[in-house]
């Protein structure tokens, strides 16, 4: 059986002084101290930073060339540690338009997901005469995944009828109005030109670009 202890013995990271303790695993440990008395210092810059390296040193040198090397933690050993997850309070640099997936940086790794499995990627496209589909599919910022009909500024501006149009003074392109054009609603895309529901007919939608 593994140790049932995390075991740190002469932890002299940042402020902390020669620290050595015992942290039960299984149960809900809390450090407490007034600040500045080394509470992040021992749980994130020793505990996880050490996690992170050992992990890291179990990855090819291929794929460690491309990491950001980190700093050893002043420790003199630790004995009995796991796999760790960070979690801090500093705020996320987000828009209105941010998702999980853009936020967590996770949305490349789900792109490359999405173009290789058959039933998303190779087999839907196969069908619709327009072939396979592959990462520049799922990413905003390539003409094959950003939206054509907003120009990137993620809403568009659609009535029924009429040509598209701007109207004078306005820029699409800086995202203060979008094309004026007949869309169906309920299509996976908006695209130029009415599509009909099964049961229905094509109805207009209307959304403002901010």
């Amino acid at each position: 059986m593994g140790r049932e202890t995390i075991d740190v013995v002469g932890a002299r990271t940042n402020n902390l002084r020669d620290v050595s303790v015992s942290i039960p695993k299984g149960r809900l440990v809390a450090f407490t101290g007034v600040s500045g008395s080394g509470k992040t210092s021992l749980a994130i810059d020793t505990l996880h930073n050490e996690a992170q390296l050992r992990y890291l040193e179990g990855l090819s040198p291929f794929v460690r060339q491309y990491i950001t090397q980190r700093n050893r933690p002043k420790v003199d050993r630790i004995l009995g540690l796991g796999a760790t997850l960070a979690v801090d309070q500093r705020r996320l640099n987000r828009n209105p338009r941010s998702t999980v997936a853009t936020i967590t940086g996770i949305d490349g790794h789900l792109g490359l997901l999405y173009s290789r499995l058959p039933g998303i990627g190779a087999a839907p496209a196969a069908e619709s005469g327009d072939g396979p589909l592959t990462t520049a599919h799922f990413d905003r910022n390539t003409p094959e995944g950003s939206c054509v009909d907003c120009h990137g500024g993620g809403r568009a501006l659609a009535g029924a009828g009429g040509p598209d149009h701007h109207p004078p003074g306005a820029s699409a392109l800086r995202g203060r109005l979008a094309l004026v054009r007949e869309v169906a609603v309920g299509g996976a895309r908006v695209r130029a030109g009415a599509r009909r529901e099964a049961g229905r007919g094509p109805r207009p939608a209307v959304a403002v670009a901010a």
